[in-house]
């Protein structure tokens, strides 16, 4: 075996279990959608996707500061090799959009009134709780900040 059968056989593997993924991800987030009265399809468009979460969670527009935050990371993170600006900056900006997305975590359980282990679990093993979450039978509690209503379960 040569080393490009290697790569190819790698990258396909690793492109399958990437696609596995996010395939689990959009079926966990379709139903947690569905759970909070949002149309489900939003959950396989990436970026909306996650602006959906952050709306059913938190507020929109912390997602799209969230995002820069990482952009700025991943930036600063390529271009701070002998740089010591750029090392700090990376640093903050990466430790600033963890928090969000751990706040994000907490605000999610909350809204489905789990407690601070379960947000501990949506931030660590996130597809798993948000299968949990999508297919258990709590309900979400809205968010008036965003104009999502209280769904209470139907029995």
């Amino acid at each position: 075996m040569n080393i490009a059968t290697i790569f190819v056989v790698y990258f396909a593997v690793v492109f399958t279990i990437l696609l596995i993924l996010w395939g689990v991800t959009c079926i966990a987030r379709w139903r947690l959608f569905t759970k909070c009265g949002v149309p489900g399809w939003k959950a396989i468009i990436p970026f909306y996707s996650g602006f959906t979460l952050y709306r059913i969670s938190w507020r929109g527009r912390f997602f799209w500061i969230a995002i820069s935050l990482f952009a700025v990371a991943i930036v600063s993170g390529n271009m701070a090799e002998n740089n010591l600006i750029m090392a700090m900056i990376y640093d903050i900006t990466f430790v600033v959009a963890a928090i969000f997305h751990v706040i994000q975590c907490f605000l999610l359980g909350r809204k489905f009134r789990r407690g601070k282990v379960f947000a501990i679990g949506l931030c660590v093993l996130n597809i798993i709780f948000l299968f949990i979450l999508a297919f258990d039978d709590s309900y979400y509690t809205g968010n008036e900040k965003e104009g999502l209503p209280a769904r209470k379960p139907v029995n």
